[in-house]
């Protein structure tokens, strides 16, 4: 369920990029992917450690909503566009070595 997911972001990413025909744009989404990815994954640590003086076992709010917005974020978002910009300079390089020898 999570890869068909993450594939359908990835899907979405090539039809908002299509148009893209330089590697220097795909680089500077996979590095913008990556550093907003680094961010949350900091952030996420901060927080997790921080230490609320609570007595109760239970989950608190913070943590749940760190949780829910790293899932999001960081696996939804800045995954599938580290994929791509990873990617897209080997399609592009493809795309334009075959239209070279048309």
């Amino acid at each position: 369920m999570n890869v068909m997911f993450i594939c359908g972001i990835v899907f979405l990413y090539l039809i908002l990029i299509h148009p893209w025909r330089r590697s220097k744009n795909y680089l500077y989404l996979s590095s913008v992917s990556l550093g907003i990815f680094l961010l949350f994954l900091i952030i996420a640590f901060i927080v997790s450690n921080i230490n609320f003086s609570s007595e109760l076992p239970r989950p608190r709010k913070i943590e749940v909503i760190t949780g829910g917005l790293y899932t999001v974020i960081a696996l939804c978002i800045c995954v599938p566009g580290i994929i791509i910009g990873f990617l897209g300079p080997i399609i592009c390089g493809y795309s334009e070595s075959h239209a070279a020898k048309s």
